[in-house]
C-alpha cells in the first residue's frame, strides 16, 4: 500500500500537482500586494495555496507566509507573547536577507511598517466579521506572483526544511536500499475524518507498546526520507481532492488508479431527476487534473481501494485492495440501479445519498462511531466492487425496521443491497407474509384513520415469529373487512391467501433471518405497488 501511495506521489509530482518539498497546502484567506499596498489587507474567501511547512514546538516561525499571529502584530490577549512571535518572523526574515543577498522579502516588512494605526481596524474587523484571526494565513504577493514562489525562497527554505529531518542511515523498508531513514514521517495528513485538526502521521511509534527491539520511531517500520515525502504528501492530496476521496463519520474512502486517475462520483447528496436515457457511468472517471475519460480507454486499470478510520491523534487503516476500472464502474452502476428500482413506483426516481442509507442500519443513540465507519466502509466496499454486505449489517438493518414498525424507501434499498445475489425466491411464504402483514396494516388504516395500527406494533413479532401474532391478526382482519371500508384490501388480499399454510401448519412457523429479510421484502413491494399511481387512460403502466 504504501509502495502504491508513494508511485502515486511520483506520479503526481511529474505532473506538478504537488508542492515543492518543504511546502504544504494550506488556506490563505489575507492577502497583501506589495505593487498596490492596500491598508488594511485584503480579507478574500479561503483559497488554497502551498506554503512553508512548518510542524510547530512552540513559537516557531515560516518564511514569509505564516499565520497572522505571526505576520501581523495583533495584540488581541498577551502583547509580550504577540510581539515575540512578530519579532520571530523578522528575524527569519532578515536571516533569509543576510544570507542570500534578496532584498525584495525586505518589501514585505516595509508594508508592515507603515500599518500602524491601522492594526486596531483590523482587529477590529476581524471580530465584526469573523472573517480573520490569529489562525488565518496572510500571503503576500509582487509584481503579479506570490512572493514565496521565488526560485531564491523556495530553495533556502528546502535547504533549511530538509535539515531539520531527523535522519539516520538505514535499509528502507519500501526499496530494500540504504537511505536516510525519517525518524518521524516529514508530513503530517490533515482533514482525515475523524481526526484532530492538527493532523496526524501515518505511522506513529510515539508509545513504548508500538516499538521493538530498542528502535525509536518509524526506525520500526523504516522508510527512506524521499519516498516518505513522496507518499505523505500524495495521501494529502487525495484528502483534498474530492475525486479521490469520500468523508463520512470518521471514516475516509480513497481511491485512485496507478496514473493518479479519480472517479467523479456523488456520494453525498441526493441525486434527483433522473433520465434514464443519459449514460451517467462515461463520464465518470476522471485524470489527476479532473479531465473526463472514456471507461474503454481505462477499462483495465487497476485501482487501489483504502479505508482509513480517524481516531483523534490516530488513524487506522481498516481495509485496503484493488480492483479494474471497468468492474468498478459496473459495479457502481448496480448500486445505483437498486435505488432506481426501488424508487420507481415514485413520480420522481432518485439515487439517495449514502448516508441516509447508512443512517437506516444504525441503532438510534449515541456511541455508534465504531459501527458507523464499519456500516460505511462495507457499502463502500459494495459500491465500488460489489463485495457483499455482511450478516452483522443484515442483522441491525432487521432490528431497526423491527422498531419502527415499517419499511422507508432508503431501507428498502439497502434491504436489496445486503440481499444482493441471495435466492430469496426459496423464501416465497415469508415474502407472502410479508405482503399480506402489510395490507392487514393498511385494512385497519382504512377503518381506524391511523398508522399506528396492531400489524405495526407488532411488525418485530411478525417478522420472527409470525405464529405467536397471525391468528390474533386474522381475527381483526376479519372485522375490518366486515366493515365495509376495506374493498381494495380485501380484493389484494385474496389472492394472496391462495395456498398459505393452515392454522396448525402455521403454528410451527419460525423464521431464520433469510426469511425475515424475504418478509420485510414482501412488506416493501406490497407498499409499493399499492401507491403506485394508476396511469391515466392513454398511458402505459409503470409495469
Amino acid at each position: 500500500m504504501f509502495n502504491q501511495l508513494t508511485a502515486l506521489g511520483e506520479r503526481l509530482n511529474t505532473l506538478e500537482l504537488l508542492p515543492p518539498k518543504g511546502y504544504a497546502i494550506q488556506e490563505v484567506t489575507i492577502i497583501v500586494d506589495l505593487d498596490a499596498p492596500q491598508l488594511p489587507p485584503k480579507i478574500v474567501d479561503p483559497i488554497r495555496l502551498p506554503v512553508p511547512h512548518l510542524e510547530r514546538n512552540g513559537a516557531k516561525p515560516a518564511l514569509l507566509v505564516d499565520r497572522a499571529e505571526y505576520v501581523l502584530p495583533f495584540f488581541p490577549k498577551d502583547k509580550d507573547k504577540a510581539e515575540k512571535k512578530h519579532q520571530l518572523w523578522i528575524d527569519l526574515i532578515e536571516q533569509f536577507i543576510q544570507q542570500t543577498g534578496d532584498k525584495e522579502i525586505r518589501l514585505a516588512l516595509e508594508y508592515l511598517e507603515n500599518l500602524g494605526d491601522w492594526m486596531g481596524e483590523i482587529y477590529q474587523e476581524a471580530n465584526n466579521k469573523d472573517r480573520m484571526n490569529l489562525e488565518k494565513w496572510v500571503d503576500f504577493r509582487y509584481k503579479g506572483d506570490r512572493l514565496c514562489e521565488s526560485a531564491t525562497i523556495q530553495q533556502w527554505w528546502q535547504q533549511r526544511w530538509l535539515s531539520a529531518q531527523q535522519t539516520t542511515q538505514g535499509t528502507c523498508l519500501l526499496t530494500g536500499q540504504q537511505d536516510d531513514i525519517c525518524r518521524i514521517l516529514p508530513y503530517k495528513n490533515k482533514g482525515i475524518a475523524g481526526t484532530d485538526g492538527a493532523g496526524v502521521k501515518l505511522t506513529s511509534f510515539d508509545k513504548a507498546a508500538f516499538q521493538s527491539w530498542g528502535w525509536e520511531g518509524c526506525h520500526n517500520a523504516p522508510i527512506g526520507l524521499p519516498r516518505a515525502i513522496a507518499l505523505t504528501q500524495a495521501m494529502q492530496w487525495l484528502i483534498l481532492s474530492d475525486n479521490h476521496s469520500f468523508k463520512m463519520g470518521n471514516l475516509t474512502y480513497f481511491f485512485w488508479s496507478n496514473l493518479g486517475d479519480g472517479l467523479d462520483l456523488n456520494l453525498a447528496e441526493d441525486i434527483e431527476e433522473i433520465d434514464p436515457r443519459e449514460d451517467r457511468y462515461q463520464g465518470i472517471l476522471v485524470n489527476a487534473t479532473g479531465d473526463r475519460l472514456k471507461v474503454s480507454d481505462v477499462a483495465d486499470q487497476d485501482y487501489h481501494l483504502m479505508a482509513v478510520r480517524g481516531m483523534g491523534a490516530r488513524v487506522a487503516i481498516t481495509s485496503y485492495g484493488t480492483e479494474k476500472a471497468d468492474r468498478i464502474i459496473n459495479s457502481i452502476r448496480e448500486y445505483q440501479q437498486i435505488h432506481l428500482d426501488v424508487t420507481a413506483h415514485t413520480q420522481h426516481p432518485k439515487i439517495y445519498a449514502l448516508w441516509k442509507i447508512v443512517s437506516t442500519c444504525l441503532p438510534p443513540g449515541k456511541g455508534i462511531e465504531v459501527v458507523k465507519a464499519q456500516i460505511t466502509r462495507e457499502f463502500l466496499d459494495y459500491i465500488f466492487t460489489g463485495k457483499p454486505i455482511s450478516q452483522s449489517v443484515k442483522i441491525r438493518l432487521l432490528e431497526r425496521i423491527a422498531k419502527s414498525g415499517d419499511i422507508s424507501q432508503t431501507q428498502a434499498i439497502a434491504l436489496k443491497i445486503i440481499c444482493k445475489g441471495a435466492a430469496m425466491e426459496q423464501h416465497e411464504i415469508a415474502e407472502r407474509y410479508g405482503r399480506i402483514a402489510f395490507l392487514m396494516h393498511r385494512a385497519e388504516v382504512a377503518v381506524r384513520g391511523t398508522e399506528d395500527t396492531s400489524a405495526s406494533k407488532a411488525f418485530g413479532s411478525l417478522m420472527r415469529s409470525p405464529r405467536t401474532v397471525f391468528p390474533r391478526l386474522y381475527r381483526l382482519l376479519d372485522i375490518h373487512l366486515k366493515s365495509g371500508k376495506s374493498h381494495r384490501e380485501e380484493r389484494l388480499l385474496t389472492p394472496l391467501f391462495k395456498g398459505m399454510p393452515s392454522s396448525s401448519e402455521l403454528q410451527k412457523i419460525q423464521f431464520n433471518l433469510d426469511e425475515q429479510t424475504a418478509f420485510c421484502e414482501g412488506w416493501w413491494k406490497q407498499k409499493a405497488e399499492y401507491f403506485t399511481k394508476k396511469p391515466e387512460s392513454g398511458e402505459k403502466s409503470n409495469d
